[in-house]
Parts: structure tokens; C-alpha cells; sequence
């Protein structure tokens, strides 16, 4: 935790052109979540690029305008945030009625 901490302290001092983030959110207590996520839209309103990959649809909400979904490592719908997710989601309900078991 305390690594994933001062990584992401480091990556966000500067305004980078392009930040990359990787599931930060999942990485601390609700105190560094909260002052991430304030951190996170301070950053956006400086930098080009903000590059996330995360599992949280409602991260993925509120910080992107387009997105890549990504299926076994080929792009299975790239566009509008709320297009790729309705693609995403109607994968995900399939998967699950095709194989309830999991």
C-alpha cells in the first residue's frame, strides 16, 4: 500500500503529458481514495492524456470520454465512453447466461 502510495504521489507532482494509471482506486483506504480521486481531476484539467485501466465501470464513468475494451488482448469496441460500456456490459450479461455456474 504504502509503495502503490508514494508512486502514485511521484506520478501526479509534475503535469505530465500522459498519465498512465493502472487500478489506483483499488490500492488504499477510503482517505487515499478520496484524495486520489481529488488529485486525479486536478490532473485532468492540466494534462493532454489520462490513460486508465480499471475494472470500475463508474471510475471509467467518471474519468473518461472514450475508452479501448479490450478482449483477450484484441479491441473488441473502441469510441464514446458510454457506447464501449453498453458493448462491455452486453458481453458480460451474455457470458453469464451462457455459463451461469461462473
Amino acid at each position: 500500500g504504502m509503495r502503490m502510495r508514494l508512486a502514485f504521489a511521484i506520478a501526479t507532482v509534475g503535469t505530465p503529458d500522459i498519465l498512465l494509471i493502472d487500478e489506483v482506486f483499488g490500492a488504499g483506504d477510503r482517505w487515499f481514495v478520496t484524495n486520489a480521486r481529488k488529485r486525479i481531476i486536478a490532473m485532468l484539467e492540466r494534462s493532454k492524456c489520462l490513460v486508465l485501466s480499471s475494472h470500475s465501470l463508474a471510475q471509467i464513468r467518471e474519468f473518461c470520454t472514450s475508452c479501448i475494451y479490450l478482449q483477450r488482448g484484441e479491441i473488441r469496441a473502441q469510441g464514446a465512453t458510454d457506447e464501449v460500456l453498453e458493448i462491455y456490459e452486453d458481453d458480460l450479461n451474455r457470458a453469464q447466461r451462457e455459463n451461469p455456474a461462473g
